[in-house]
């Protein structure tokens, strides 16, 4: 019987060899890349733990979420970051009161993660659940939740959706753009050729384009078409 065996065993570490094999030579290349979601960023569509498989092959469209190269100058190295396609070169961008409007038009249909300003009294409702990505304590009569608008109706619980008023200036946006501007009160912009613009759907938990500026054409790396 152990004549058997043997083989078997040899002809199935051949097989895992080359799938391993296949799967190097295809992340190498950016046909296929694999990542694992380790932020928050991109909830409630993207969540963190979330496998997700990306290719170099598939051209990116608007709304899609994308992989791209971010330099980090505290690491002294370019990590791979994730956020969706908002707008592409030659759109006008600006945000109103929290809105995403991209040549003129509002954004729909995309499920976001905001941020409420909820009484305090409303604690003990709020299950420990994945569905609520942040929730900050700041000593004061309300905490700050961060949920979808679905999430809060189906637990009952009362809170003011924060915006950020124009007279509101979020220095690290000032910084950026050298106007000021906040999460909330944005552009307008026009995309440069070649670049993007995107966002996390977590809107008021993302470094995303209002923070670090357009990304470049060049930096892109593959287009999600799988997560789970």
């Amino acid at each position: 019987m152990n004549q058997f065996v043997k083989p078997a065993v040899i002809g199935a570490s051949i097989v895992v060899t080359l799938v391993l094999g296949i799967f190097v030579i295809l992340r190498l290349s950016g046909v296929l890349l694999y990542f694992k979601m380790v932020s928050g960023s991109s909830e409630p569509n993207l969540k963190m733990g979330e496998r997700v498989f990306a290719s170099g092959l598939k051209a990116p469209k608007v709304n899609d979420f994308i992989c791209f190269a971010a330099y980090d100058s505290i690491n002294n190295r370019a990590d791979i970051l994730m956020h969706r396609l908002c707008a592409k070169g030659g759109d006008k961008v600006e945000i109103k009161d929290g809105v995403l409007i991209v040549n003129g038009l509002a954004e729909t249909g995309i499920k976001l993660t905001n941020e409420y300003l909820v009484p305090r009294a409303y604690l003990p409702k709020i299950p420990n659940t994945s569905e609520v990505n942040n929730i900050m304590d700041m000593g004061e009569d309300s905490v700050h939740v961060f949920a979808t608008i679905d999430f809060m109706k189906e637990n009952g619980i009362v809170g003011k959706l924060v915006v950020h008023p124009v007279a509101f200036v979020d220095e690290m946006v000032a910084l950026r753009w050298q106007h000021n501007w906040n999460l909330d009160q944005f552009g307008p912009v026009v995309v440069p050729a070649n670049c993007y613009f995107v966002l996390g759907d977590n809107r008021h938990n993302a470094f995303d384009s209002r923070y670090r500026g357009f990304v470049d054409g060049k930096d892109f790396r593959a287009t999600v078409v799988w997560h789970n």
